[in-house]
C-alpha cells in the first residue's frame, strides 16, 4: 500500500492511497486501485515520482463560491 499525505501547516488538506493489485517485474506494469475505486498503472524501474503523480491526479479539488 501506498499513501500520499499533503500537509499545510501541520493539518491534511488531501491525502490518496492505493495498493497493487498485480506485481510485475521491474520492467512490466504493475495496477494500483486508488481509494476512490479508479485504477492506475505503474511501471517499477519509471521510479515512485510517477506513480505518486498519478496518484495526485486522481484528487479533483473543490471550488469554492
Amino acid at each position: 500500500m501506498i499513501s500520499i499525505v499533503i500537509l499545510i501547516n501541520g493539518y491534511p488538506v488531501m491525502a490518496r492511497s492505493a495498493f497493487r493489485t498485480t506485481e510485475a517485474a521491474e520492467d512490466e506494469e504493475n495496477k494500483y486501485q486508488v481509494d476512490t475505486g479508479e485504477k492506475i498503472i505503474h511501471i517499477p524501474s519509471d521510479g515512485v515520482v510517477p506513480l505518486c503523480k498519478a496518484m495526485l491526479d486522481t484528487i479533483r479539488e473543490h471550488e469554492g463560491d
